[in-house]
């Protein structure tokens, strides 16, 4: 991904929770990325942990990329620190702007999950030319561990859906159970860099 530093930095700085921008530490990349086509719902979905849409991204600025980071259950980090994500690979977004991300449970370690069932806390970051958006949310390992969902849900329910909408700044997060919750969605830019 272009220039992913600076989206990781910016979106570090946002999802800092009032803490101020952190500088990012080398990230292990070990999620798949897989086909727009990947089951959404059931329990043929496999690893996929989230998924969703870009909406009205600038073509001009190239390809639209997401990536997802996970976040540590412990982060005492204080301003300026290094926070250490586990950071999948970068997806570029199909022609309607689908996206999807999968993520193998045996990957992450026990630093970024915790709890019984297991569940991750993480962050959607979105790289439309040189406008970025982020938004977190949080998915659990239900039933036998075998898939990614929203807290309360099962297997048969369907991925976390991640829908973003650049042009008017709305994200809509619809959980495993259907429920759909549309918010302000913060918008980055990027310039060229300083001298």
């Amino acid at each position: 991904m272009g220039g992913a530093g600076l989206v990781a930095a910016a979106v570090l700085g946002w999802a800092g929770c009032g803490q101020g921008p952190a500088t990012p530490a080398a990230a292990v990349s070990r999620a798949a990325a897989v086909t727009a086509a990947a089951a959404l719902a059931g329990p043929t979905t496999g690893d996929v942990l989230v998924q969703g849409t870009v909406r009205r991204a600038d073509p001009s600025g190239g390809p639209t990329h997401v990536q997802v980071a996970v976040w540590p259950q412990r982060d005492d980090t204080e301003v300026g620190e290094r926070v250490e994500l586990f950071q999948t690979q970068p997806v570029t977004v199909d022609a309607t702007g689908h996206w999807v991300v999968a993520l193998d449970p045996a990957t992450v370690s026990s630093t970024f999950r915790a709890g019984s069932p297991a569940f991750v806390n993480f962050d959607v970051m979105v790289e439309a030319g040189s406008t970025s958006a982020e938004w977190s949310s949080t998915a659990w390992l239900v039933d036998d561990g075998d898939v990614w969902r929203s807290e309360g849900a099962r297997t048969g329910d369907q991925v976390i859906d991640v829908s973003m909408d650049l042009g008017t700044g709305q994200v809509t997060l619809t959980d495993s159970l259907g429920e759909a919750e549309t918010s302000p969605l913060t918008l980055g830019t990027f310039g060229p860099p300083a001298d």
